[in-house]
C-alpha cells in the first residue's frame, strides 16, 4: 500500500515539476537527449504504480479455510493463478519488500 501511495506521489510531483521546469529558458537550451530523458521520467512512474497495484491485488485477495484444524491461505498469485499454502504468504512478501535492495 505504501508503495502505491508513494509511486502516485512521486509520478504526480515529477509531472507537474516537468510541466514548470519545461517551459523555462534554461530547459529550452539543453541538449536534445536531456529534455527526452526528463520528459519521460514520470512514465516511469506509471510503470511503478502498474506493479504497486498488482502486488496490492495479490496482498488482498489472501483468504484462508480451517480444513481438518489447519488453516490454509488462498490467494491468486501475480500470474493469475490460485495458490495454497499452510503459510500465511504475506509475512514474506512483506520481508521481500523491504530486502528488496539486498542481493
Amino acid at each position: 500500500m505504501y508503495t502505491l501511495v508513494f509511486s502516485v506521489l512521486w509520478t504526480a510531483l515529477m509531472a507537474i515539476g516537468v510541466f514548470f521546469i519545461s517551459s523555462e529558458v534554461e530547459y529550452q537550451q539543453q541538449e536534445q537527449l536531456f529534455k527526452v530523458v526528463f520528459t519521460l521520467t514520470p512514465f516511469a512512474g506509471l510503470l511503478f504504480i502498474w506493479d504497486s497495484v498488482r502486488k496490492l491485488r495479490r496482498y488482498r485477495s489472501v483468504r484462508f479455510e480451517s480444513l481438518d484444524n489447519e488453516t490454509v491461505y488462498i490467494w491468486t498469485e501475480l500470474n493469475g493463478t490460485e495458490k495454497r499454502s499452510t503459510v500465511d504468504p504475506r509475512v514474506q512478501w512483506d520481508i521481500d519488500d523491504r530486502n528488496f535492495a539486498d542481493p
